[in-house]
């Protein structure tokens, strides 16, 4: 019993930190350092506000409405609403997007001698409160909401609540609201014998199984084709995380038909009125626990029906719509060359970037490039490529050349505070342009009359493809003039990749 313990232990360890893990990658994402990421992730599943989120509340406000809330502690006399916030996804995402914002108004504010120790400090204190302050009591709100509708629903008719709650679980799983309906399982069942909510998520486990099945059969791709076939497995025995996050949210048609298999498969359970008698495994395994002490009646012969044609039509639909790129024997790459050169951005005066009054920039975070004092108000394409990033405002551009760098060109210092005026932006993501094309027109005057420092910055951005970035040129420089000569270490890249920008 206890090895059997300690194995789904590993198995689950992942998806029950899942905020630390998708802290570190929405840090990348936003542009934030990964440790304040990792940080505030492991903040979310610390045990002491675990704890605390299972103790009994302290009283309740808003009593009477919507807005009701149980808080269980409290922060400067403010009521705190606490949740567990293991294996959930959307609540770490916002908060480390707030954060981002909090580093770069911190970064932005707090003198440089005292940075190293109060930018951390401040952004993690402030991003910490308000997610246990607003993130939390807004997700309880929220929790509050659905399981007064799902009960509603339930006594208004079982297909209907089967259908959505069956198509909807994964997604309240991942928005962490998933625990607004839980408890009514274990109530349900110690009040009446039986509970009839649970039966109609039971068919979701068993749609997730049949697209990653479905995934594995069309794939040609070796590694699509063995991560596939681990999800199904994992799926199986009820544990869904595999297959959910890792091969059916980059796959989004088959992740729809996927919940709208769950969707007919709750709808059926519930019309046959099914019903769950007691606890015991998860997935196919726990079928047993759906039997009626009596015998096998209409009910849990319903629920077998619902299984068997959601796992049949989200196959069969993974089959038909799944991602085209997996019917190819190789995966799309762009060759990469092993040198790129690079031209300026626009006609001026162009100069080292590690003197420029950014510290972002001076300091080589997002990467080496150069800088230049503008003569004219046109940004021009210093490559050919994709344009991977541009602003509404007009203030910044990224680009993915044809060579494989990744360039983010910066027009001005804190320009983004205008918020698009004395910029136009010609260009828009996703559009591909060729070297020279006009990217972006500014009124160089209007913003350095508004107090702003009109500097272009060019940055080829850091990737795991990039050797090195060498200036070629200090001094009086047009678009038509070389200045960068980048060094690539690998001769392929995946296609898509993306540029990230600071402000």
């Amino acid at each position: 019993m206890y090895l059997r313990g300690s194995i789904s232990s590993l198995g689950d360890t992942l998806f029950y930190f899942f905020p630390i893990v998708i802290g570190w990658s929405a840090a990348r994402k936003f542009g934030l350092k990964e440790i304040y990421g990792i940080t505030l992730g492991a903040f979310l599943v610390y045990p002491t506000l675990v704890t605390a989120a299972s103790s009994t509340a302290v009283t309740t406000i808003f009593k009477g409405t919507i807005f009701a809330l149980k808080y269980k502690m409290t922060f400067l006399g403010i009521p705190v609403a606490l949740q567990s916030y293991s294996s959930t996804v959307i609540p770490i995402i916002i908060i480390v997007w707030f954060a981002s914002y909090v580093y770069k108004y911190c970064e932005k504010v707090i003198p440089d001698v005292l940075k190293m120790v109060f930018v951390p400090f401040f952004t993690l204190l402030i991003a910490g409160v308000v997610s246990l302050i607003i993130i939390g009591p807004i997700a309880m709100i929220l929790q509050n909401i659905l399981s007064d509708t799902v009960l509603w629903l339930v006594g208004l008719n079982k297909g209907i609540a089967g259908f959505l709650l069956g198509f909807f679980w994964s997604i309240l799983v991942m928005f962490g609201l998933h625990w607004a309906v839980i408890p009514f399982f274990a109530i349900d069942v110690a009040h009446y014998g039986y509970d009839v909510i649970n039966p109609l998520i039971f068919a979701g486990g068993l749609a997730v199984l049949g697209s990653a099945v479905g995934i594995a059969i069309r794939a040609r791709d070796e590694r699509v084709k063995s991560m596939s076939v681990a999800a199904a497995i994992s799926a199986f025995f009820g544990i869904n995380e595999p297959a959910l996050y890792g091969v059916l949210i980059p796959r989004k048609k088959v992740l729809l038909t996927s919940f709208l298999a769950a969707g007919i498969g709750g709808a059926i359970a519930g019309f046959s009125g099914s019903k769950l008698y007691s606890f015991g495994a998860s997935g196919i395994l726990g079928l047993p626990c759906f039997i009626n002490p009596k015998g096998i009646d209409a009910g849990f012969i319903g629920l077998c029906i619902s299984g068997v044609v959601a796992f049949a039509f989200a196959l069969i639909a993974a089959l038909i719509v799944g991602d085209k790129k997996d019917a190819k024997s190789k995966p799309s790459k762009q060759q990469l060359a092993e040198h790129s050169d690079v031209y300026a951005p626009v006609t001026g005066e162009s100069f080292d970037l590690t003197t420029v009054n950014d510290g972002v920039f001076s300091k080589l975070v997002l990467g080496d490039g150069i800088a230049v004092k503008p003569s004219e108000g046109k940004v021009y394409a210093p490559v050919s490529g994709i344009v991977r990033v541009a602003y509404p405002t007009g203030h910044a551009v990224g680009l993915a050349s044809d060579d494989g760098e990744e360039i983010l060109i910066h027009i001005g210092i804190d320009t983004v505070n205008l918020e698009g005026e004395h910029f136009k932006m010609h260009v828009a993501q996703g559009m591909r342009v060729k070297k020279g094309d006009l990217l972006v027109d500014f009124d160089e005057a209007a913003i350095a009359a508004a107090g702003y420092d009109t500097t272009v910055m060019m940055i080829v951005t850091k990737s795991e493809h990039l050797k090195s970035v060498m200036p070629t040129q200090f001094g009086p420089v047009t678009n038509a003039t070389k200045v960068l000569d980048v060094e690539l270490q690998s001769s392929s890249v995946e296609a898509g990749t993306t540029v990230a920008t600071n402000n």
